[in-house]
């Protein structure tokens, strides 16, 4: 089954490259994580090609010790797959975050925050820790 999400990291110079890392776990808890990424990758809010490399680290340390030695539960691509939630658009350039239905990460079903402001918790709520 999982708990499916991405994070679509724009790139600063060219608004139709962009960079999507996936998790097949933990979808629930990924915009926490992405909080937790900007705020210690915040020396590298210019350069989109670093901060992309310290969100996806972030997804790999909340995947346990062992994730590097797995094949899946992670991923890396230029489009989104597999998806449960509204994508988690980083725009490198206006240095916002925001989130998009799955279709089309250009429009902003909510934010835009700013990096600094972004408040780590889905827009609309995340109630699957409530249902246990």
């Amino acid at each position: 089954m999982g708990d499916r999400a991405n994070v679509v990291v724009k790139d600063q110079w060219n608004d139709e490259r962009r960079v999507v890392l996936y998790t097949h776990w933990g979808g629930a808890g990924l915009p926490a994580i992405l909080k937790a990424a900007l705020e210690r990758g915040k020396d590298q809010w210019d350069d989109d090609q670093y901060l992309a490399r310290v969100i996806f680290c972030e997804m790999l340390k909340n995947h346990g010790a062992d994730c590097l030695e797995k094949t899946t539960g992670l991923g890396i691509s230029a489009g989104v797959g597999d998806n449960e939630y509204p994508l988690l658009v980083v725009d490198c350039k206006a240095k916002t975050v925001h989130e998009a239905p799955e279709g089309d990460p250009n429009v902003a079903s909510a934010g835009p925050w700013s990096f600094a402001d972004y408040p780590g918790q889905w827009a609309k709520g995340d109630d699957s820790e409530d249902e246990a």
